[in-house]
C-alpha cells in the first residue's frame, strides 16, 4: 500500500512501525514539514501581537524603562519587517552579552595592572630608602658619629693626620 507524502507530494511506501503512521517519505521532508510549521507559529503569534497594544518592560544594567509602543493592525505580517526586527533584536542582544564579558575580561585585567603597580611601587621605596648595604664608607662613619662623636672625631684626625703626614723612607 503506498501513500502520498504530505510534504512532496510523491508516493512511497511506508515502513511498519508500533507509533503513529507514517506520513512523510524521508526525514528530509519531516524536518521541512517541521521548520515550516515552525515559522507559520512565529508568524501567527506576530499577527496576535500586532491586533493588540503591546507593552513591554526593557531593562538594562543601571536603569529599567517602560516601553509602551502600538503596532499598526492593517500592517501584514508577511511582510519581512518583523522578521528582520526578531533578527536585529538577537544579534543586539548577542553583542550585549560579548560586550559584558569583555568589559569583566577588561576590569579584571585593570585590577591586576594596579596590584602590579604597587608591587612595583614598594618594590622601588624599598631600593630608594637607605639600607646598611648602601651607606658606603662616609654612611658608616656619619652613623658612627651620632653614636659616638668622641671617638669619631679622634678617628677622623688620626685619619687625616697619616694623609698628610710626611713618608720616610727607609
Amino acid at each position: 500500500m503506498q501513500k502520498l507524502c504530505t510534504q512532496c507530494e510523491t508516493l512511497f511506501t511506508p515502513k511498519q512501525t508500533r507509533g503513529s503512521e507514517q506520513i512523510y517519505c524521508s526525514p528530509k521532508c519531516r524536518n521541512n514539514a517541521a521548520q515550516t510549521r515552525m515559522i507559520n507559529k512565529i508568524k501567527q503569534d506576530a499577527i496576535q501581537e500586532t491586533r493588540t497594544n503591546l507593552s513591554g518592560v526593557t531593562q538594562s544594567n543601571d536603569t529599567t524603562r517602560r516601553e509602551s509602543y502600538i503596532v499598526e493592525p492593517n500592517r501584514d505580517i508577511r511582510d519581512s519587517t518583523y522578521i528582520d526586527i526578531m533578527e536585529k533584536n538577537y544579534e543586539a542582544r548577542n553583542k550585549i552579552s560579548e560586550l559584558e564579558l569583555k568589559n569583566l575580561y577588561l576590569t579584571k585585567e585593570i585590577e591586576e595592572l594596579k596590584q602590579e603597580i604597587i608591587n612595583l611601587e614598594l618594590e622601588l621605596e624599598e631600593d630608594q630608602s637607605p639600607g646598611e648595604e648602601n651607606e658606603g664608607m662616609l654612611g658608616g662613619i656619619m652613623k658612627q658619629f651620632k653614636e659616638d662623636p668622641v671617638t669619631t672625631v679622634s678617628f677622623a684626625t688620626e685619619l687625616i693626620n697619616n694623609l698628610f703626614k710626611p713618608k720616610i723612607n727607609a
